[in-house]
């Protein structure tokens, strides 16, 4: 299972997989968050976690620190920002946005 093993701070309860943001126009800032003993993939999508496009494809490595360098202007989901996550990796993860 590619589950979340704890909640994190954009209101996606733990467990889940995928997950809003925010609904509306925003930019994501940036993320941080702790890997676990698996690898995986986090994804921020624009518009749905399932079929929206791809803004951000992070890969997370067995043990790692997820705290990738995002430009200052953000990532730009102009149709709501989405969370995704496939793997084993994500422990806990903490994604900051403009709300």
């Amino acid at each position: 299972s590619g589950s979340i093993t704890t909640d994190i701070s954009a209101g996606i309860t733990s467990g889940a997989t995928t997950g809003i943001i925010f609904a509306g126009r925003t930019r994501v800032r940036s993320m941080t968050g702790v890997a676990g003993a698996g690898a995986g993939t986090v994804f921020i999508k624009n518009g749905s976690a399932t079929s929206g496009q791809n803004r951000l494809i992070l890969d997370v490595d067995n043990g790692s620190t997820i705290d990738p360098y995002i430009a200052d202007n953000g990532i730009l989901c102009e149709d709501g920002a989405f969370f995704a996550s496939a793997g084993t990796a994500v422990v806990g993860l903490s994604i900051q946005f403009d709300g």
